[in-house]
């Protein structure tokens, strides 16, 4: 055996390929730690580069990655001895199965352990660099590198290397050499799918050959500071999920040696038919005279052997294994992850086309991408490698029409591939009983905006493999192409005109198609057609032609075919093409527009800062009034405002100084008149203005602002985010309109962006409670308190325009419609204009009109949401406070942002959330309903009651909207709605803190973090009202918005709420209130064991149960405290649909170890255990209960 492993242990090691894929991996990592071109491994926020959970997710994504390389290694070391005709002279010396099996399988091991030892060997050479971010290092830590090399490279490299060493070995088959190392990868996709989900990712992380799914299960709620100490434990699925596979790989050994034989055939191939049968040549076959050859060269002919050499490369390619393998996993992908696509909180969606189309096409993009990669190299190839290319190349056959009809094949293959998706879809859609099959969407989305830059894709691919003089290096470069596509993105080269092939998105929505997006793609599009033109026929020029295969000699034949005007023509038109639209696109994209990179942005934001921050706290004028003029014109995406603010100094210092800003620098300003002589001093990049007063406004004064806006939209920018102006769905806010004062938002968020400008970093993302200054302003605004509001919108006459407020009057006037609006109350400085063609519904609840302006094809929920707004009506006016509104409204935008949000008695609300979910089992929790809910509680939470702009504002705002929801959908629904609803955000909050960038704060304390006031919020507020009853919190927070409702500077922070709820606690459960509001408090509960007798008519249920409370700091540093609290014990059963029903749930004292807990209930329980409806944050609540088996 040693000499057979010291044969191949040379054989590799003289290989290039060895050292090429070493290289690859050790760049990769190298990048990753020396700049930010490479993302990998989770290194964000506080999150070291260098910690023990950033090297392991290193190891395991590139260990996935590098699953094609494991089988180019690992499967070929039996298959390469037949490949070049050597077995026989091997199999004749006195070499045993195991010493020959063993050897080869040990020198392939230790080489691909080689390759990846490149990935710890780049992250530990990069830490070195003199040029790398310290603060994102951390300790060197030994344990970081070896850990996760030894329980993970090591045998994720000997299962994955068992099972492709035997394919080889036993198939010697290279098709299925190469597609096993694929079909792994979507295996591993598949199960992430469905290891995504909470409710089912224990089982399927247990398939998971890569172990990744396992890892992530036991590391996803893991804080920073945990992340940057931990290595990652080899225990429970982990473990499991190890033995399971190592298990698989040893019975494949057993199976590899049993069946493999020193024979010339594949050990599974003897029972196949023999294809061919021996003909009698001696037969007669009668003389031949073929007559006289007649040559024709004309047109007709030439396109028949174009025809008929497209025809027989399609149907070469779509008949083998190697394609039909590479589409079959692609659809078995579709097929596996469409089940929990496009969910919340579990619940489905109605398979729109557009929805269905986003999924399907975005999984199956990669399986095109190696088609193109992989056959591009093959049809190029293909005669070259059956040694037949010097007889093609005598033939009376052009190369234009040889290597042209190939490409026209590979376009034929992927448009079948875009047809192949089409027919899935149609399928799902089907099978979910949805029979409103939009083929014009999936015609326009897959071959008009998907489809041309495919064909830019094949384009290049056929160029590379025409210049190199290697397939295999042919593929490189292409692969090379697709990471350095993404890499030129992270390393800030974002301008469209730059990389090859990279064009704007052109996202479908049905309120809006492709609306103006699809634009400037064709403009890309000409722009990189032209070049991939260019570059295809100079492939053809400079490909190789019989034996001359060196660069020099094909570069005189390419000299010589130039001369001679072959493909002259095409490239000089399609280089004025090329010149042509790109000064066209540049002249939009950098004169029309300013074109910025991120560098350059970065550089603007912390300049705004440094300059500008000692204008914070700045005195300003205040916004008293609003009265507005907006025309839209939806088909220009074109909008006129003009108007007038009124101003006031409520300060008692006069005003000299007024700081203007705009959101857009883009924005025409015709006039902007403060009703006082001024004069502008500084203009920071159109961003901010600072304009000095001929006269102070004196403390008391008003004036009035008045202003003249345009935004019109002149071509295409580079960078087509701007998402508002649309031409069926506009939804604009008063980001367009200026506002006074510094920004805070326009400072750079990030900590490792502000070291880069030499910008302190943030340690908190909100005011200090501490601060003075901030309480004179909401955390909504800092320019106005409460304003009467008027505005008059115009729109296209077959769009309806909306703004808070209530309609006076409609009318048209030509080809516009004009709505005029007023407020009959001073609202908050929140508002917005929408415009669409609408369908409307309309009913009217208690004196209050409902409206829900809506896609006339997303009718399913309106009905819902309905319900919703009346049930969140009563009971925030039964438990709160009267609505200060008599109308509330629903407005549908389209889909580009995902989204609600509530202005005064306005709320749009995005077609993508809400509007298509389908609420199928009694057991799915109703997404339109409930963030209906939440929508209409802001009416109250956000429109009554508004924080300071301090931390824990959000609290008072979006937690208390949050409680209001779920207290509505449990009296809708009942409680085991709410247990999976509190499943989920349990889960989201302690995946938000794991992610978090900056700092934990308690929720009382929050610094807007949303997986906090939301997440968090819900489980909070819900324990909170089943520990001191819904009538006592509801008491409070009636009490609260009392007195502080509608109130002006200052405003309320969060300290005060938690004192009315402190107030309404019994002095036994205060320190609950602490735990819940000011400290970040974890649980560790543990159902250790049930037993259940049956005892007469009732069962006797005895539990042993564990309870452990922690506190943790703002980094996620965690100490256990002693623990006496009142915690939820639960018995239930669930009906025949399975929905659970509780016999017993009730609070019980826990004190220090475990604690026995007896019950009777009446009837025979299925499931017993401790908080079962996850009210408390348990980082490991899946084993809070346990199945309960009753004992006769």
């Amino acid at each position: 055996m040693f000499s057979v492993l010291k044969f191949e242990l040379s054989y590799r090691f003289r290989r290039p390929a060895t050292y090429a894929y070493f290289t690859i991996l050790f760049l990769l990592c190298f990048l990753f730690v020396t700049t930010d071109a490479i993302t990998i491994g989770g290194a964000v926020g506080n999150v070291n580069k260098n910690s023990p959970y950033t090297i392991h997710q290193v190891v395991m994504i590139l260990t996935l990655i590098g699953a094609l390389i494991i089988s180019a290694v690992m499967g070929t070391p039996v298959f390469r001895d037949f490949e070049h005709n050597i077995h026989e002279i091997i199999f004749t010396t006195p070499v045993s199965k195991l010493q020959y099996l063993g050897g080869r399988f040990a020198g392939s091991y230790i080489t691909a352990l080689f390759i990846f030892s490149g990935i710890v060997l780049g992250i530990f050479t990069g830490l070195y660099m003199p040029w790398v971010d310290i603060e994102q290092i951390g300790p060197f830590m030994l344990k970081a590198y070896t850990t996760p090399f030894f329980e993970f490279v090591v045998p994720n490299v000997f299962i994955l290397g068992v099972i492709f060493f035997a394919t080889g070995t036993l198939l010697r088959n290279q098709l299925a050499i190469y597609v096993q190392g694929m079909a792994f990868l979507i295996i591993y996709l598949v199960l992430s799918s469905l290891a995504g989900d909470v409710e089912t990712n224990p089982a399927a992380s247990l398939l998971d050959p890569f172990g990744i799914n396992s890892s992530f299960y036991l590391t996803r709620y893991w804080t920073p500071a945990e992340k940057n100490i931990l290595t990652v434990p080899f225990e429970s699925y982990l473990l499991w999920n190890r033995l399971i596979w190592l298990a698989v790989a040893l019975i494949i050994v057993i199976l590899t040696y049993r069946f493999f034989t020193f024979s010339k055939s594949a050990s599974f191939t003897k029972f196949r038919k023999k294809k061919f049968q021996e003909t009698n040549l001696s037969t007669p076959v009668g003389n031949l005279n073929p007559g006289p050859a007649t040559l024709l060269y004309n047109n007709h002919m030439k396109w028949k052997q174009w025809w008929h050499q497209v025809r027989f490369d399609f149907t070469g390619v779509v008949r083998s294994v190697t394609f039909l393998a590479i589409v079959l996993c692609g659809v078995f992908l579709l097929l596996g992850q469409i089940p929990d696509a496009a969910k919340m909180y579990g619940t489905s969606i109605y398979p729109v086309t557009y929805a269905i189309i986003d999924d399907l096409s975005s999984n199956f993009f990669l399986f095109i991408l190696i088609v193109i990669t992989f056959f591009s190299g093959e049809l190029v190839w293909k005669e070259r490698e059956s040694r037949i290319n010097n007889l093609t190349d005598a033939l009376p056959v052009s190369g234009w029409i040889t290597m042209s009809a190939k490409f026209f094949s590979l376009c034929l293959i992927v448009a079948m591939m875009q047809l192949i998706v089409i027919a899935i879809g149609v399928l799902i859609q089907t099978l979910n009983g949805f029979y409103r099959y939009d083929f014009a969407v999936y015609f326009k989305y897959l071959f008009v905006s998907q489809y041309p830059g495919m064909v830019l894709l094949i384009l290049l691919a056929f160029f590379i493999h025409n210049l190199v003089n290697n397939k295999f290096l042919g593929h490189t470069l292409m692969i090379v192409y697709f990471i350095g596509r993404i890499a030129a993105s992270a390393m800030g080269f974002t301008h469209y005109m730059i990389w090859y092939g990279v064009t704007p998105s052109a996202p479908y929505s049905d309120m809006n198609g492709f609306g103006h997006f699809l634009y400037p793609k064709f403009m890309l599009l000409i722009y990189w057609g032209s070049l991939g033109v260019i570059l295809f026929v100079s492939g053809i020029l400079i490909s190789r032609q019989g034996s001359e295969i060196n660069f020099k000699t094909r570069w005189k034949q390419l000299q010589m075919k130039w001369h001679a005007g072959e493909g002259k023509r095409v490239i000089l038109i399609s280089l004025i093409v090329f010149l042509v639209s790109g000064s066209f696109i540049f002249y939009n994209t950098n004169i029309l527009h300013s074109y910025k990179t991120n560098k350059t942005l970065r550089h603007l934001q912390a300049e705004y800062e440094k300059k500008y921050k000692k204008y914070l706290d700045y005195n300003q004028p205040r916004i008293t009034e609003v009265n507005l003029h907006v025309d839209l014109t939806p088909e220009k995406r074109y909008a006129h405002i003009t108007g007038y603010y009124y101003i006031k100094n409520k300060s008692s210092k006069p005003i000299d100084t007024l700081l203007v800003s705009w959101s857009d620098d883009e924005v025409k300003i015709n006039k902007l008149n403060f009703g006082i002589l001024s004069e502008e001093v500084e203009n920071f990049n159109r961003h901010f203005t600072i304009h000095k007063l001929a006269h102070p406004l004196l403390p008391g004064d008003s004036s009035k602002v008045d202003f003249d806006l345009e935004y019109i939209h002149r071509g295409f920018a580079n960078n087509e985010e701007e998402l508002g102006l649309e031409y069926n769905g506009t939804y604009i806010g008063k980001s367009y309109l200026p506002s006074f004062g510094y920004s805070e938002e326009a400072e750079l968020q990030d900590n490792s962006d502000r070291r880069k400008e030499g910008l302190q970093p943030k340690t908190h993302t909100m005011r200090l409670l501490s601060d003075s200054a901030a309480v004179r302003n909401t955390y909504l605004a800092n320019d106005a308190d409460w304003i009467k509001y008027e505005c008059v919108i115009s729109t296209s006459a077959d769009q309806i325009a909306i703004s808070p407020g209530y309609l006076q009057k409609e009318w048209t006037s030509g080809n516009r419609r004009y709505f005029h609006y007023k407020m009959d109350a001073p609202i908050l400085n929140f508002y917005s204009f929408l415009s669409a063609r609408y369908a409307v519904f309309k009913d009217k609840y208690k004196g209050v009109n409902i409206e829900i302006y809506y896609h006339p094809t997303h009718q399913w929920n309106i009905q819902r949401m309905n319900d919703a707004i009346k049930k969140t009506l009563d009971y925030c006016q039964q438990n709160f406070s009267p609505y200060q509104f008599h109308q509330v409204r629903i407005i549908e935008f389209p889909k580009y942002a995902s989204f609600a949000q509530s202005f005064p008695n306005t709320i749009p609300f995005s077609e993508a959330i809400g509007f298509i979910y389908h609420v199928e089992n009694e057991d799915d929790i109703d997404n339109a309903f409930y963030v209906t809910s939440h929508e209409v509680a802001h009416q109250w939470w956000g429109h009554q009651v508004t924080g300071a702009n301090t931390q824990g504002s959000t609290m008072m705002v979006e937690s208390m909207a949050q409680y209001t929801a779920l207290m509505v959908m449990e009296k809708e629904y009942g409680k085991a709605a709410m247990q999976k609803f509190l499943k989920y955000e349990l889960d989201e909050y302690l995946m938000g803190r794991s992610g978090e960038r900056i700092a934990e704060q308690p929720l009382a304390f929050n610094d807007g973090q949303g997986y906090i006031h939301y997440q968090k919020g819900s489980l909070v507020m819900y324990a909170m009202r089943d520990y001191i009853g819904e009538d006592s919190l509801n008491t409070a927070f009636r009490r609260f918005i009392r007195t502080y409702g509608f109130q002006s500077a200052p405003y309320v922070q969060s300290p005060e709420m938690v004192k009315y709820i402190k107030a309404v606690t019994p002095d036994s459960l205060k320190n609950v209130v602490d735990d819940m509001f000011d400290k970040i408090t974890l649980f560790d509960l543990k159902c250790n064991s049930v037993q259940c007798e049956k005892k007469g008519n009732r069962y006797s249920v005895t539990m042993e149960l564990e309870a452990k409370k922690y506190y943790a700091d703002s980094s996620g540093n965690q100490k256990q405290t002693r623990i006496n609290d009142w915690i939820d014990v639960g018995i239930l059963k669930k009906d025949e649909k399975g929905k659970p029903e509780y016999l017993y749930l009730q609070k019980h004292k826990f004190t220090e170890g475990k604690t026995t807990v007896t019950i009777l209930v009446n009837e025979a329980p299925q499931e017993a255990g401790i908080d079962p409806l996850h009210k408390l944050i348990d980082r490991l609540s899946e084993d809070n209960t346990k199945p309960v088996s009753v004992k006769s």
